[in-house]
């Protein structure tokens, strides 16, 4: 009976470390308080002080990455965006931060900045 429960845990351990590869991916935690876009890989970050920030990379259009994020960050953030200079931002202000999300557009590709400074 022992070895059959040891053998019942190794298998249930086999299959939550990777054992199962058709569960939906996790998407990844919100920085300072600002969703992450799915899939974007973190290219940089650095923190130094009071301010803070993540450099990302999805191949996803700028188009549909600023569309995702202007769904979710409140409606009233300021933002300023040139699809044509392929540019987009939006500023978040808090009683004691100030948190921006920047995208750019490249090639084949989408940039996204997450900055934060507490004050």
């Amino acid at each position: 009976m022992r070895d059959r429960v040891a053998l019942a845990l190794a298998a249930a351990v086999s299959v939550s470390l990777g054992g199962c590869t058709h569960a939906k991916p996790v998407p990844p935690a919100p920085l300072f308080g600002i969703p992450i876009f799915p899939g974007a890989t973190l290219q940089s970050a650095s923190t130094a002080g009071e301010s803070k920030y993540a450099v990302y990379q999805t191949s996803t259009s700028l188009g549909v990455v600023y569309a995702w994020y202007a769904q979710r960050l409140p409606r009233n953030a300021p933002r300023a965006v040139s699809m044509a200079q392929q540019r987009a931002t939006f500023a978040l202000f808090g009683s004691r931060s100030r948190r921006t999300v920047q995208l750019r557009g490249a090639p084949n590709a989408t940039i996204i900045m997450l900055t934060e400074l507490t004050i």
